[in-house]
């Protein structure tokens, strides 16, 4: 084992990976995990957020195909975005900011002070709305993404998630 003086963690150096690679191979052929194991595993895990109220992405500028102007000024413009739940909306811009990387503008409706954070491929991106519920995120990666707000209104209990979206 490698020790990693910055982390204080061991790292396996190269032999000792491969050793511990084939011996996972030989115990998934010699005692593999039952599929209903495997089940009962992934449905723990989406319990894992239970407390989190999942939003629901209503509008999409870039799925409008009624309006053909909408379609031309979405061309190389802002994707609107809208999550909706019973008390909360969720208007979302997306655009092209920096070296090609996204910014997010939004707000919350009705207005609520918030700690935003958007997952997306590179990490989290993180920023707090103001007292009328905007917010802004910049050097966001393209890719799938999903937001969670917490609003800070009520003791910061009450956390709201989007579902993966693709940017």
């Amino acid at each position: 084992m490698v020790d990693d003086d910055d982390h204080g963690i061991d790292e396996p150096d190269a032999e000792d990976a491969a050793l511990l690679e084939r011996l996972g191979a030989l115990a998934g052929r010699v005692d593999p995990v039952p599929a209903r194991v495997q089940e009962g595993a992934r449905a723990a895990y989406t319990w894992r957020t239970i407390d989190a109220e999942l939003i629901e992405l209503t509008r999409d500028s870039a799925l409008d195909r009624g309006d053909e102007l909408a379609q031309v000024r979405s061309v190389g413009g802002a994707r609107l975005l809208g999550f909706d739940a019973p008390d909360l909306t969720i208007e979302l811009e997306v655009s092209t900011g920096a070296r090609s990387r996204l910014q997010l503008v939004g707000q919350l409706v009705p207005p609520a002070r918030a700690e935003i954070a958007v997952e997306h491929r590179e990490g989290t991106s993180t920023t707090e709305s103001d007292a009328f519920g905007r917010f802004v995120l910049q050097d966001v990666s393209r890719g799938p993404a999903r937001m969670r707000c917490r609003l800070l209104g009520d003791g910061g209990r009450r956390e709201i998630r989007t579902e993966w979206t693709q940017l």
